[in-house]
């Protein structure tokens, strides 16, 4: 949405309001729905890793559960040579990652050429409009 569009001051607290009002409700309701989930899982006894899809009435209601897993570096590396290959869940990677910075620059000051380049390796797509507000006394 490029349109630019003036509102007075009393008109943005009104819409900023109305979207407090709306990120409240929101997270009320997903707590809310998170506590409903949880009666689901206690009352069908599902405690698994994984998915299984049960019968309520009329319904087919699917549960999944899983666990989160996070790599202690400095720990795996202390204790891989006592891993056995077949029991080893790291695998080391390449990752790439593109230097924002970079790219603006190649943008605003890269010759055609540059820009022509880097457009056969990149693509850019416009992100989610994300909006914060904190109200000021």
């Amino acid at each position: 949405m490029n349109q630019e569009i003036r509102y007075t001051d009393e008109q943005l607290n009104e819409y900023i309001k109305e979207l407090e009002h709306l990120t409240f409700s929101i997270k009320a309701l997903e707590l809310e729905k998170c506590e409903t989930e949880e009666l689901l899982q206690l009352h069908f006894n599902h405690h698994m890793d994984g998915a299984k899809t049960y019968t309520a009435g009329n319904y087919k209601v699917t549960l999944t559960t899983g666990l989160n897993h996070r790599l202690n570096k400095e720990k795996y590396q202390e204790y891989k040579d006592r891993i056995k290959p077949e029991f080893d869940p790291v695998t080391e990677v390449i990752d790439y990652h593109l230097n924002k910075k970079l790219i603006r620059d190649c943008i605003a000051n890269g010759t055609k050429e540059d820009r022509l380049l880097q457009s056969e390796f990149i693509t850019s797509t416009e992100k989610k409009l994300n909006v914060t507000y904190k109200e000021v006394k």
